[in-house]
């Protein structure tokens, strides 16, 4: 599998979540899409279960439909490094 990488940033540049998707399958392009359609979806139904309330970033959870695209969120630990 060639696993690539696709990372979602918020409008002040600061990482929101990291994907991995299968580059054999999709392009970046198409993750990004696909990603994008899953988060509009979260946001719309946050919205309708909420009186229209607008949702922070964790407050959306698109894991399941991405995993069903091929697309897996990326978790890791806090790390920090004293060289950076």
């Amino acid at each position: 599998m060639n696993t690539k990488l696709i990372q979602i940033l918020d409008r002040d540049d600061q990482v929101l979540v990291l994907y991995s998707y299968n580059g054999d399958r999709m392009d970046n392009e198409e993750a990004g899409q696909a990603i994008d359609e899953a988060w509009r979806r979260d946001i719309e139904n946050y919205k309708e279960a909420n009186d229209g309330e607008e949702p922070e970033a964790h407050d959306i959870d698109a894991t399941e439909y991405l995993e069903s695209k091929g697309i897996e969120r990326v978790y890791i630990e806090d790390h920090s490094s004293a060289h950076f």
